[in-house]
């Protein structure tokens, strides 16, 4: 099987302030998605290595789907 490496952002704060930013959830799994769907097996890893932040904006419900949250929810993700 084909793999595609996704690399994700490890940006946690604008700049110098203090407002939390970071991977825009369902920018990542609508992305993962279409790969998975085109038959291609998906591996992550960060810009610097270590945790990816979620941009807290990006949780809310009114931006997520049950596609987002089955890819969110998975092991590998």
């Amino acid at each position: 099987m084909n793999k595609v490496l996704v690399i994700l952002t490890n940006v946690a704060h604008y700049g110098t302030s203090s407002k939390q930013t970071g991977l825009w959830l369902a920018e990542a799994t609508d992305f993962v998605a279409k790969v998975q769907a085109a038959g291609f097996q998906v591996d992550y890893a960060s810009a610097k290595g270590g945790a990816v932040p979620l941009d807290p904006r990006s949780l809310k419900k009114i931006y997520r789907s049950q596609e987002v949250d089955a890819i969110y929810q998975s092991n590998d993700f």
